[in-house]
C-alpha cells in the first residue's frame, strides 16, 4: 500500500492544525485553519481563518476552544478557502500533531483527497520522550516549556514547529537518526493489555501504534462488526478494555447510531462524562464509528510504511498474515475514489461462524447503503454482497481462495476471468443457491483485477435496496443542472427526483416544465 506518512529532519514544510465541532470529518466540521509555512527552520508566511459551519458550534466545543458561534458569523465557508489552503500548502511536507486528523478533516471538506507527504510530532513525542505518560500537544508544550497551547489553530501551528525544533534539537544531543527512533517496527509484547475476557491472539504489536496502551471503551451498537470483533481488533494492536469511562479512560468510540443522535442533542451518560473529563484536561477523545475504521486504516498503512521489506505485510484487521487482503483494501479504497463514494461505503469483512463465533469462516465484498432519510420503515439492510470469499482449509491446497459469485453477474463478466483460475463445477447447492465458485492462488496476481471488475459491475448497477425518497436539499440546484448533484453517487440511485430528472420531468427552478 502507497503510503503519504513519512518521518524525516526537514527544514522546510508546512504545519498545519484545524478546529473543529468534533472528532468526526463525517458528522463534525472545520471551523477554524490555521498554517505556517517554514524555510530554513524559519516560519516566513502565517494563514489563519474561521469559518461558518452549517450547524451551531455546541457549548462544549465553545468551552474547549473559545470559539462561539458569534465569532462565526458571517466567516466563508471550507469551500470558500479551499483554494487558497491548498495554494498555501502547496508540494510540502505536512508537519502536526495528531496530522491524519487534520488532513482527514480537510479531505472530507474540500472533497479533495491531499496527496503531500506528513509527519506527525506526536509519533516523535513519543519516541524522544518516553518518559512521559501522556504525548498531547498541551503535555509537550508545558513539559519542554513552549509556547502556550490554546486550542487555536495558529497558535497551535507555532507549538508544534517549536516542539519539532525540540525533538530535532534532542535528537542532535543524544546523536539520534531517525533509524535508531525506529529501529524495530513492531514489538514483541503484550504488557499492558487488560485481557479481561478477550485474550490478543497475537503477541506481535506495534507499540508505536494508536492503540497501544490506550484505556478504550465502546458504547452504542457498530453497524459494520460485531463489537466482540472490534474489541479484539483493537486488544491485538495493544489496548486495554474497560466497561465504562473513567479518568484512566482514553478513547470512547460510539456506534453510529449513538453519534448520529448527538445531533440531535441527546448524548448517553458516558458521552457526557467523557467530555467532562476532557474540559477537566484529561487525555480522552471520543470518535464515532466511521473514524474509528478510518484510524485502522490508517493504522495498517503506518505499518506498511515501517515494515515495507516484510514480503507478508501483517494484517491488523485479523491478526493473521493475509497480504491479499491488504491488496483489496487497497483496491476497494482506491475505487470509492474513483466513484466519488464517502470512505468505507466498499468494505471487505469478516464473517463468523454461528457456531463458534471466534471463527472467521469467509470475507464479502460488500457495497455499504448510505444514510438515506427516515421513510418509516425503520433501519436499512447495511449492505449489497459483490461476493463471499473462501478461504481453502484442505491440508493439500491451503493457499486457495473460493470465490461465490452469483451466475449472472458472474456471465456478465465471464471474459474478464483471468487464465490462471479455475471455475468449478456447479453442485447441487450451488444450483439452489444461483452462484459460480471461482476458485484462484492466493498469490495470485489477477485476483486482485478479478474482484475489481466485479466491483465496479455491481457499483453500476447499483439498486437502493431504500426504494426511494423525496428529493434532498439540493432539488432546486439539481433542477438547474437538469441531472442529480448529490455527492454520493449510490445515495442519488434512491432519489425518486433523480428519476424523473432522468426522463425529462423538471418540477423546480428556472428550468421547470412540469405544472403543479
Amino acid at each position: 500500500m502507497a503510503t503519504n506518512y513519512t518521518k524525516q529532519i526537514v527544514k522546510d514544510y508546512c504545519v498545519l492544525d484545524t478546529e473543529t465541532t468534533g472528532l468526526s470529518a463525517y458528522y463534525d466540521e472545520i471551523i477554524e485553519i490555521g498554517l505556517i509555512r517554514v524555510r530554513d527552520d524559519v516560519i516566513v508566511e502565517r494563514f489563519s481563518q474561521l469559518l461558518h459551519p452549517r450547524d451551531e458550534v455546541s457549548d462544549f466545543i465553545t468551552e474547549l476552544t473559545g470559539i462561539t458561534n458569534e465569532m462565526l458569523e458571517g466567516m466563508p465557508s471550507i469551500i470558500d478557502v479551499k483554494e487558497k489552503v491548498l495554494a498555501f500548502i502547496g508540494d510540502d511536507i505536512v508537519l502536526g500533531h495528531n496530522t491524519s486528523f487534520d488532513i482527514r478533516f480537510l479531505n472530507e471538506g474540500f472533497k479533495t483527497k491531499i496527496d503531500n507527504l506528513y509527519m506527525d510530532t506526536m509519533q516523535f513525542s513519543r519516541k524522544v520522550y518516553p518518559e512521559l505518560k501522556h504525548h498531547r500537544l498541551s503535555d509537550m508544550t508545558k513539559y519542554l516549556g513552549l509556547s502556550n497551547n490554546e486550542h487555536r489553530a495558529l497558535a497551535d501551528c507555532i507549538s508544534t514547529k517549536e516542539l519539532y525544533d525540540a525533538v530535532k534539537k534532542t535528537m542532535a544531543e543524544k546523536n539520534l537518526e531517525i533509524h535508531d527512533l525506529w529501529r524495530n517496527c513492531k514489538g514483541r509484547t503484550v504488557k499492558g493489555i487488560d485481557i479481561k475476557t478477550i485474550m490478543a491472539d497475537s503477541c506481535e504489536i506495534d507499540t508505536d501504534g494508536f492503540f497501544y496502551n490506550k484505556h478504550v471503551v465502546f458504547t452504542g451498537k457498530l453497524e459494520k462488526m460485531v463489537r466482540q470483533e472490534a474489541m479484539q481488533i483493537v486488544v491485538n494492536m495493544g489496548a486495554v478494555l474497560d466497561n465504562s469511562v473513567t479518568k484512566k479512560t482514553n478513547l470512547l468510540i460510539l456506534g453510529d447510531n449513538d453519534y448520529n443522535s448527538i445531533l440531535l442533542g441527546e448524548k448517553s451518560n458516558k458521552h457526557k462524562k467523557a467530555e467532562q473529563l476532557i474540559l477537566d484536561g484529561n487525555d480522552l477523545e471520543i470518535i464515532d464509528e466511521r473514524t474509528f475504521y478510518d484510524i485502522l486504516a490508517a493504522e495498517l498503512e503506518k505499518g506498511e510504511a515501517d515494515c515495507s521489506e516484510n514480503e507478508n505485510e501483517y494484517d491488523l484487521f485479523s491478526g493473521k498474515t493475509m497480504k491479499w487482503k491488504n491488496t483489496v483494501r487497497n483496491m476497494l479504497g482506491t475505487l470509492e475514489e474513483m466513484y466519488e463514494l464517502p470512505k468505507n461505503s466498499l468494505w471487505l469483512s469478516d464473517n463468523y461462524s454461528i457456531k463458534n463465533p471466534d471463527n472467521i469462516i469467509s470475507h464479502s465484498v460488500c457495497i455499504w447503503e448510505p444514510d438515506y432519510p427516515n421513510q418509516g420503515g425503520g433501519h436499512q439492510e447495511v449492505n449489497k454482497t459483490v461476493m463471499t470469499i473462501y478461504l481453502s482449509n484442505v491440508q493439500s491446497r491451503p493457499n486457495d481462495i473460493d470465490l461465490y459469485i452469483r451466475d449472472f453477474q458472474y456471465k456478465e463478466l465471464e471474459d474478464k476471468c483471468p487464465q490462471d483460475a479455475v471455475v468449478l463445477t456447479q453442485t447441487k447447492s450451488d444450483l439452489d443457491t444461483g452462484t459460480i465458485r471461482v476458485r484462484f492462488n492466493n498469490s495470485s496476481e489477477t485476483l486482485k483485477e478479478f474482484i475489481k471488475e466485479h466491483t465496479i459491475y455491481c457499483i453500476k448497477n447499483y439498486e437502493s435496496k431504500a426504494g426511494g425518497f423525496g428529493c434532498c436539499s439540493k432539488y432546486e440546484q439539481c433542477s438547474n443542472a437538469k441531472r442529480c448533484l448529490h455527492e454520493n453517487k449510490l445515495y442519488s440511485k434512491a432519489c425518486a427526483y433523480r428519476k424523473n430528472l432522468e426522463m425529462g420531468r423538471i418540477f423546480y427552478g428556472k428550468n421547470r416544465n412540469i405544472d403543479d
